[in-house]
């Protein structure tokens, strides 16, 4: 009887990745080694830990169907957008910018020191009441996410402030340049590749985005847009599939945490539910616009709405122990305070708000009913 051999895709694809599986060890090991000499009595090496780290990342990618050349282009990027922003890490800038930076920086510094920050402010105001004193969530998500980055920054080195003072200058610089690369993928799913590469060097370069609190300022904003355009980026690519599937609910999944990530961060997340509830109409009608008029393709707008409500679903539950039910509450003043105007006891800018609404509805509605005569 003549042998048979079988070829499993997994060790061919292993096999032929051998080169770049050495290349990711390589850029590990040399990530531990700097991590060590920055914890230990080099701190100003912490510049090119964000430079291996996004290696780390981009190479890893590479496995899971990012081409070469792909990967390659949004290092560069990477590159420009971190070298723009890396200002205030050159020598002879000891002090890092902004005065809630101290603040940010010393709760960060608690934290590795003790493992949490102290339930009443050492240092606050003497001035206010004692109130304020005491210390709410604002704040902690990304006083722990910045503890946490010291340590894998350091190889786990002890609270080290000379340390300390070159993550708060490396983070922001850090953080602006990989969402800056990460536009790329959100941009990607709606309008194409070569529109990806446009908007991340975009991102990267303009001056609105470097100057601001994401170029070196240690503040909760540099960390909220990761969230931002993290979530929506998995929320348009689960809002394309034209049927529910596995993916396309861990892609909706994805986008509720990642739009908590934010509500976590920073208290601007209330432009995620704004956005949702004003776009959401115009979504489903670009939707059901792109479908109309194929016979042989079925419109599911149990689908959509599935894939619209879960993200918005799992971040209000994964908010609630932080915000309760704050940003509807927050979302629904801030409407009333751009369309203040009233007459007596009417609030016309209400009622015009309303009926705006009412029609795209009724042009939806309209919409709906050519969509389901084609699949009758």
């Amino acid at each position: 009887m003549a042998k048979t051999s079988v070829t499993l895709p997994f060790k061919a694809s292993f096999s032929s990745n051998r080169p770049l599986l050495a290349f990711l060890f390589c850029l590990i090991v040399a990530f531990v080694i700097v991590g060590i000499l920055v914890g230990t009595s080099l701190p100003a090496l912490m510049v090119f830990q964000p430079i291996l780290f996004i290696a780390i990342i981009l190479t890893a990618l590479t496995f899971f169907g990012v081409s070469k050349k792909t990967a390659g282009l949004l290092f560069v990027i990477f590159l420009l957008g971190y070298a723009i922003r890396c200002q205030n890490i050159q020598p002879g800038y000891t002090y890092f910018f902004g005065f809630d930076s101290y603040y940010h920086a010393r709760m960060t510094g608690y934290i590795l020191k003790n493992g949490a920050p102290p339930a009443i402010d050492p240092l606050g105001y003497f001035e206010l009441p004692k109130k304020y004193f005491k210390l709410g969530f604002a704040g902690r998500f990304f006083w722990y996410f910045s503890a946490a980055f010291y340590k894998l920054f350091t190889a786990g080195a002890p609270y080290n402030k000379s340390v300390l003072i070159e993550l708060v200058k490396v983070i922001p610089a850090f953080l602006g340049a990989l969402i800056s690369m990460l536009m790329f993928f959100l941009v990607k799913e709606l309008f194409g590749r070569k529109a990806g590469f446009v908007s991340a060097f975009v991102a990267a370069t303009v001056p609105a985005y470097v100057y601001r609190t994401i170029a070196g300022f240690f503040e909760d904003d540099s960390l909220g847009f990761l969230g931002l355009v993290l979530g929506f980026t998995f929320f348009f690519r689960a809002l394309k599939a034209k049927t529910i599937s596995k993916r396309s609910i861990v892609d909706a999944l994805l986008a509720g945490f990642f739009f908590a990530f934010m509500g976590w961060s920073w208290a601007f997340y209330l432009i995620i539910p704004m956005l949702l509830i004003l776009a959401g109409p115009f979504m489903l009608l670009l939707f059901v616009d792109k479908k109309f008029g194929n016979k042989n393709e079925k419109v599911s707008l149990t689908a959509f709405t599935v894939h619209f409500i879960l993200p918005l679903a799992l971040f209000t539950v994964l908010l609630f122990f932080q915000e309760g039910f704050k940003w509807l509450f927050q979302t629904i003043s801030y409407f009333e305070s751009v369309m203040p105007f009233s007459v007596g006891s009417t609030n016309i800018g209400f009622m015009v708000g309303s009926g705006f609404i009412v029609v795209a509805f009724a042009f939806l509605a309209f919409m709906l009913r050519g969509i389901f005569a084609e699949l009758a």
